[in-house]
């Protein structure tokens, strides 16, 4: 008489195999579905909402101290009187002696910079090491560690340059119909571009936000907070608001 064969089980399938692969969970599916613009729409929202705030920083500002404003520096010449908000001295201080003082430190220690990578370089036994990391060359030359590094240096120091001019000449017009608020932005702006340089330093790009303690990003915030203050008194001297 036959047997019958043998009843098994059904084994569940193992973990990490095909059928289990292939599952995806509701939330997974609604991820994988998500608009790849989402991080986009985010950005504009933080940007948007950057600058309704500084639009309403500048409206209290400007009721606050209205009456120190209108007390101001006086200039006569050639029969027209011009008159300058006496808190403007605050953005003198701020957004133009200060930040050179942090331009030139920026500016020296990448020139240290050269002869120490310089210095590595030769010990490790590069036979180019003075012309990779000396003048006129901007950036070393090559993939190794050591002109990684020091690219990212100099990436602290040309990042800052890039902006400066905007970022004076801004001031130099938001800080008369907002003295405070822009004399402010430039002490925080000359912090943030510190650190931002020191944790570009690291030889790590993404440091530049991550490693400088959450100022990284303030070197953005306060041109945008500085460029609304000056959209803010033009249209003051237009006579539109």
């Amino acid at each position: 008489r036959p047997r019958a064969p043998p009843q098994t089980a059904p084994t569940a399938p193992r973990r990490g195999s095909r059928s289990l692969r292939h599952i995806e969970s509701p939330s997974t599916r609604a991820r994988s579905h998500a608009p790849k613009h989402n991080g986009t729409m985010a950005k504009f929202l933080r940007a948007a909402g950057v600058v309704g705030f500084t639009g309403g920083l500048c409206y209290g500002e400007k009721f606050l101290l209205g009456l120190a404003a209108e007390q101001g520096f006086g200039i006569a010449t050639d029969g027209v009187d011009f008159k300058l908000p006496r808190l403007y001295g605050l953005v003198i201080l701020s957004n133009v002696v200060l930040s050179t003082i942090v331009m030139l430190m920026l500016g020296f220690q990448s020139g240290w910079k050269r002869k120490e990578f310089a210095e590595k370089a030769k010990k490790d036994g590069d036979e180019h090491a003075e012309e990779r990391f000396s003048y006129p060359k901007l950036y070393a030359e090559g993939f190794g560690k050591l002109s990684n590094d020091f690219n990212c240096v100099i990436r602290g120091h040309q990042n800052a340059l890039e902006t400066y001019p905007s970022f004076v000449g801004l001031s130099l017009v938001g800080g008369l119909g907002h003295p405070v608020l822009v004399a402010l932005c430039g002490i925080v702006w000359s912090i943030a571009r510190t650190k931002y340089a020191s944790g570009y330093g690291t030889g790590t790009a993404i440091n530049r936000y991550k490693a400088s303690g959450g100022w990284g990003k303030h070197v953005w915030t306060t041109l945008l907070i500085i460029l609304a203050a000056s959209v803010s008194t033009s249209l003051t001297m237009l006579g539109i608001v």
